[in-house]
């Protein structure tokens, strides 16, 4: 079989040079998102950043959680390196932001702040779906705050905002990925 195109010589001309213009320029658009908040640019920030051995950590995927109405865009953190780093050395989180730890089992957890330069609120969640606990997290803070029971899903949010939005034990949380 034969391919016959109808279409002038200029016309097939553009096509050939704007279709992989817009695939490239799609390409990079979503190399941009590698991160929905960049880390801080304070010298001590970008110092601890470089000393940590996770600077180099990508966040590439993507997601939505949901509790009590309220939808919040998360980064997943779901390889050992993501979940090392979470939030560390990020001088911003906006109030519909946050991250979501994905973990291969339930269990009690612990979390700490350190090298986390803003306060954050923590909703340790079980394998159903249902908020454990909710737990306020202070700057730089090395002391481990604990689950108080077994969670396997662990979302961090801007400091407040699970108490501003009356997240407590027992409520839903759904998530879902890009």
């Amino acid at each position: 079989m034969i391919y016959s195109d109808s279409r002038s010589p200029l016309a097939a001309g553009l096509l050939v040079l704007l279709v992989p213009a817009a695939l490239y320029l799609a390409f990079l658009s979503g190399c941009a998102r590698k991160s929905s908040a960049p880390s801080g640019d304070s010298p001590d920030v970008v110092r601890m950043e470089k000393e940590s051995g996770l600077a180099d950590v990508v966040f590439d995927r993507f997601g939505w959680a949901r509790v009590r109405d309220y939808t919040f865009q998360v980064e997943l953190a779901v390889t050992q390196e993501q979940k090392s780093r979470g939030l560390m050395f990020r001088t911003e989180l906006g109030k519909d932001e946050g991250m979501l730890f994905l973990f291969e089992d339930e269990s009690p957890r612990g979390f700490w702040m350190k090298n986390v330069p803003i306060p954050l609120s923590v909703a340790f969640i079980d394998s159903r779906g249902i908020v454990v606990s909710v737990r306020e997290m202070k700057p730089y803070d090395t002391k481990t705050v604990p689950s108080g029971g077994a969670a396997m899903y662990v979302l961090e949010a801007a400091g407040g905002r699970l108490q501003e939005l009356g997240v407590r034990p027992g409520d839903r949380v759904e998530w879902g990925e890009y």
